[in-house]
């Protein structure tokens, strides 16, 4: 695994590189980009043994443009809160470390470490509209993968779609990283995003797959189906909503299957009668497991997250989500359940961006 010393020095090196590249006697000097956030937290889960009073993540990349290939470096601090670090060894973690080279006529071929295309929540709170995660399974979301990947986009914008090669979509060390070989698992992805034709609307649908689940046990391998799309209903509300299915087959125990399913529906909305800085998401969700992990479990989400956005570089969000869990013991985003079946979880979050 690379330490977290080997992962500085690489950042370090890679700014100075970009630096030494802007200088104004270095022919066609690239345009470097400075950019991040950061977020501080308080949160109380009710059952649970304290709260969390701190700065929770922060961001700091830099992006490269020198012609058709854009570079991008970032450096992420997640303390290990939230459920993102819950396969991390380190606070401090290398994200992207990439380059892009657009090929023209809508094609680009990117190479590196990025994030995984799956899923409709951001891997990042802040591009959310709560504090939380919408369900309770953190293992079906591939978080950031080392390979190669190819896209596409129409020339009226109308669909794009893509495809990877990696070297793991579910099983790493941690969401921050792959897991660096080919050899025990290899993984895949591929999506195709649409409007259909219709104004304001947002089809995607994708499928990841890793040779084999190793976090579960011997297994032949995992694969998720995930179904999302978005409307902007009107100026001031959109809708939304996601439904994904993991199937993972257990070679030990009698070949049998490991299936869940999530899913949530999602309705934000901007009050400009009122001050247009003003919005609310109003969300359900829940999950599913069959199967010999977690076998006949349902869990429900309710939540309800109120925005104040300052300006476009500051904001302040406030939740209030409730669990329904008929088993216990479940954690997902920045929600960790109590051993008890049900539980509340109320926060606020400050976010700075720039």
């Amino acid at each position: 695994m690379t330490t977290l010393k080997s992962k500085l020095a690489l950042v370090a090196a890679s700014t100075l590189a970009l630096a030494s590249l802007s200088r104004a006697d270095t022919p066609m000097a690239p345009a470097i980009t400075i950019g991040g956030f950061t977020t501080f937290d308080y949160t109380h889960l009710s059952g649970a043994a304290d709260d969390h009073f701190n700065v929770s993540t922060a961001l700091l990349s830099a992006t490269g443009v020198y012609g058709a290939v854009t570079g991008v470096v970032s450096i992420y601090y997640d303390p290990g809160i939230f459920s993102n670090s819950t396969f991390s060894n380190n606070a401090l973690n290398l994200l992207d470390a990439n380059a892009t080279w657009d090929l023209g006529s809508g094609w680009t071929v990117q190479a590196g470490r990025f994030l995984s295309w799956m899923g409709y929540e951001s891997f990042f709170t802040i591009n959310n509209p709560e504090i939380t995660g919408a369900n309770s399974n953190p293992l079906w979301v591939s978080g950031y993968e080392d390979g190669v990947r190819v896209v596409y986009t129409s020339s009226d914008k109308m669909w794009n779609g893509g495809i990877a090669v990696v070297d793991s979509a579910f099983v790493s060390p941690s969401a921050f990283e792959g897991d660096g070989e080919l050899k025990k698992n290899y993984g895949g992805e591929i999506y195709i995003d649409s409007t259909l034709g219709v104004k304001d609307l947002d089809v995607w649908f994708g499928v990841a797959h890793d040779s084999s689940d190793v976090q579960v046990g011997t297994a032949k391998g995992i694969t998720t189906f995930d179904l999302h799309s978005q409307y902007q209903l009107t100026p001031d509300m959109y809708v939304a909503g996601e439904y994904t299915i993991e199937d993972n087959v257990i070679t030990s125990g009698g070949g049998k299957t490991v299936d869940s399913e999530t899913w949530l529906v999602l309705v934000d909305y901007t009050f400009s009668s009122i001050n247009k800085n003003l919005s609310a998401a109003f969300r359900v969700s829940g999950d599913t497991y069959n199967g010999v992990i977690g076998g006949g479990r349902n869990d429900f989400r309710y939540t309800f997250a109120p925005t104040w956005t300052v300006n476009p570089h500051f904001s302040i969000r406030a939740e209030v989500t409730y669990l329904a869990d008929n088993a216990g013991g479940i954690s997902s985003g920045t929600f960790f359940a109590p051993s008890s079946k049900d539980a509340t979880f109320v926060g606020a979050q400050a976010v700075f961006k720039f």
